[in-house]
């Protein structure tokens, strides 16, 4: 248990049973939004248009849709050729594969139903992109929740005209969520909230603050924080009147440039990931 005062929140899918223990806890419930994107994507394949459309060729499991996805948009990629191949066997010599070739024929898809998949996948592509971001267990994705929401909410405004109903507005997230976001320092900024930007920063200092005047003490007390910031990063203990001010240290931390989410510079950059923010 003497871990136990270092946990503050809890990440867990949407299931009642996982809400009440953490909040029995005393424990921050925090929904995993990979887990909740599978589930909004898989209540959109389920309309009668979209299953009707790609149940020839694809199926999803109950919760992992992803696998959908990249089995359409290889399939799309490879149409062409498919296409080439089946006109070509049609027209060979030996009768029995002409005849392959006429059933082969019989499967490809119309110019409408080839059409819809390619809208299809055009519409999924940045929700594949983010539920494999977000999906990751090698790093912490909780500061990336906000501004991959905010991304995803973005680029459905943009084609709100064309779908068949209204995207829904998110409710305000939990201040837990922005204050994870605000200490990354690839978004410390909030450009995908600067509206709260003030609100948040605010509420981190008064964090800190209570974390000053607070004395945590260890088993181990050559161990020192000279940071109460770097102290959201580390278990290490706090030890009082060796921190430094909050009001300097936040001003350092801020003053600070923003790092780089992605240097197209960089060989390894993705240039085909939606989710540039």
């Amino acid at each position: 248990m003497k871990y136990f005062r270092k946990i503050i929140a809890g990440i867990t899918d949407n299931a009642t049973s996982m809400v009440k223990a953490l909040t029995n806890l005393g424990i921050i419930h925090i929904r995993c939004i990979a887990y909740t994107l599978q589930l909004s994507v898989m209540d959109s394949l389920k309309s009668e248009e979209v299953t009707k459309l790609i149940k020839p060729v694809a199926t999803a499991s109950a919760t992992h849709w992803n696998s959908t996805f990249v089995l359409l948009e290889r399939l799309l990629l490879l149409y062409k050729l498919v296409q080439l191949f089946t006109k070509k066997i049609t027209q060979d010599v030996d009768q029995e594969i002409r005849n392959d070739g006429k059933r082969l024929n019989t499967l490809l898809l119309n110019e409408s139903e080839l059409l819809g998949l390619k809208e299809l996948v055009i519409l999924l592509e940045p929700f594949a992109h983010a539920t494999s971001l977000m999906g990751s267990s090698t790093y912490p994705t909780l500061s990336l929740m906000l501004p991959t929401i905010a991304t995803l909410q973005e680029y459905l405004f943009k084609i709100e005209p064309v779908l068949t109903s209204q995207v829904v507005r998110n409710e305000d997230p939990k201040i837990e969520e922005y204050l994870a976001a605000i200490l990354d320092s690839k978004f410390k900024n909030l450009e995908f909230a600067p509206e709260k930007f003030e609100e948040i920063k605010k509420c981190l200092k008064q964090k800190m603050q209570a974390l000053d005047e607070s004395e945590i003490l260890d088993e181990q007390p050559t161990i020192k924080l000279f940071s109460k910031l770097a102290s959201f990063f580390n278990n290490a203990p706090i030890i009082k009147k060796i921190t430094s001010p909050v009001d300097i240290e936040l001003k350092t931390y801020f003053k600070l440039p923003q790092m780089i989410l992605y240097d197209p510079n960089d060989p390894e950059y993705k240039t085909e990931n939606l989710l540039s923010w």
